[in-house]
């Protein structure tokens, strides 16, 4: 075990990744695990924007990448636990989600082959008033899992952008374009790209697109939550 995780051990004890409660092997509690479940994102699915196929997207967005995946919808119990490792410090959550996305990628791509693992970059900036690179955590226990290597420094960001939470729908594309560069050539190789979120996809597509441009033959991307858009059905029973 490195010095690094040795102190996260320490200063960051064994929680519930959902709740924060203390626990002995950081894995839902009780209260959490039946709720994290109904967000898992379950039957027919689309490989291509990674939601169910009621909230399917693909005509919306033109995207760069050969497919994504998530294991749970943002929302409710699911996402309080990744927006406590997003913006808490709550390190021991990673690993519960790290493994539940590569079990998820395993399951909805079996017949591809990755050759290596890289994460959505974050400026100095970004990480100044933090002890860790979350979406870093989630990179490094997908890698694990699936026996990919993994490169974090292999994708910079080369300008600060704003956080795409804040943001409108329409400012979150021109946002990030731009913003990343990729360090060195991938010809022929498959990628594997971790984030935390996907929303419009927009951050995805711009680190895609830069992979893409460095000759990597398919990238596909792993999150740990996707945030799904109402189904017609329910927009107009909503009116």
């Amino acid at each position: 075990m490195k010095l690094l995780d040795i102190i996260l051990d320490f200063i960051f004890p064994s929680r519930c990744p959902c709740c924060g409660e203390l626990n002995e092997r950081c894995i839902p509690c009780e209260a959490c695990v039946e709720n994290i479940e109904e967000q898992r994102i379950i039957g027919k699915i689309c490989k291509y924007c990674g939601n169910e196929k009621q909230y399917c997207e693909c005509k919306k967005y033109h995207y760069l990448f050969s497919g994504v995946a998530a294991p749970f919808y943002n929302r409710d119990t699911a996402q309080n636990g990744v927006y406590m490792l997003k913006f808490s410090n709550a390190p021991y959550a990673a690993e519960y989600y790290g493994v539940q996305m590569a079990e998820c990628f395993r399951e909805r791509f079996p017949n591809v082959t990755v050759d290596l693992v890289c994460t959505v970059p974050s400026t100095k900036r970004d990480l100044r008033h933090k002890p860790y690179d979350k979406v870093y955590l989630l990179g490094k226990t997908c890698a694990k899992e699936l026996e990919v290597p993994l490169n974090k420094n292999l994708i910079r960001k080369v300008r600060q952008t704003e956080g795409q939470h804040d943001l409108s729908h329409n400012r979150r594309q021109q946002n990030v374009k731009g913003a990343f560069k990729v360090k060195k050539r991938l010809d022929g190789k498959t990628v594997l790209l971790i984030d935390d979120i996907k929303t419009t996809g927009y951050t995805l597509n711009e680190c895609a697109k830069q992979l893409r441009m460095a000759g990597a033959e398919k990238v596909y991307c792993l999150t740990a939550l996707i945030t799904p858009k109402r189904s017609c059905k329910e927009k107009e029973t909503n009116v």
